[in-house]
């Protein structure tokens, strides 16, 4: 199950965390500076070809900062923190929220929600970065939304991504 969560794939894997974590460093100071905080998550992400995840890490920063139930503790240097590198962890594997907070359930679901999101958006657009191409989405499927009867059928656009030796998924 755990594999079948780590949507990032592991190539290229030090790149992506660099980028997490210049994500929440950059929303820490932010917060700390009373500066919006977007502008500034998409200056850090722009250079990874991925501005437009900024409202997507805002997201999780505050529902992450909401469970911890104190301020999030960035890393000094090459060193990152606690804090850090639990946020790492819970995007390998999302089902860690519920081991490791202690908060109200419905900042946890949150919580869960949004690390799934933010999986499924870096995944989405780190996917031309991928050097496993197996892991991308490959393919798109026509399913009808009513059975046919004769008529013109209606369909709908469905992308099912399809991981490296597991199921499909849809979504």
């Amino acid at each position: 199950m755990a594999q079948a969560n780590a949507v990032i794939v592991e190539a290229d894997a030090g790149r992506r965390w660099n980028l997490i974590l210049e994500a929440g460093q950059c929303w820490r100071s932010a917060k700390d500076d009373g500066k919006p905080v977007t502008p500034c998550l998409y200056a850090v992400l722009s250079p990874y070809r991925c501005g437009m995840l900024a409202p997507v890490f805002d997201s999780l920063m505050v529902f992450y900062e909401c469970a911890l139930e104190r301020p999030y503790i960035v890393g000094r240097g090459r060193s990152p923190s606690a804090d850090e590198c639990l946020l790492l962890d819970m995007l390998k594997d999302s089902d860690l929220v519920l081991d490791r907070f202690t908060c109200a359930s419905e900042i946890v679901l949150l919580l869960q929600y949004a690390l799934r999101s933010t999986r499924i958006m870096m995944y989405l657009s780190l996917t031309e970065m991928c050097t496993d191409y197996e892991a991308a989405p490959t393919m798109t499927q026509r399913v009808p939304l009513k059975p046919s009867s004769g008529k013109a059928r209606k369909t709908q656009r469905r992308i099912v991504y399809t991981h490296h030796r597991s199921s499909a998924t849809k979504c």
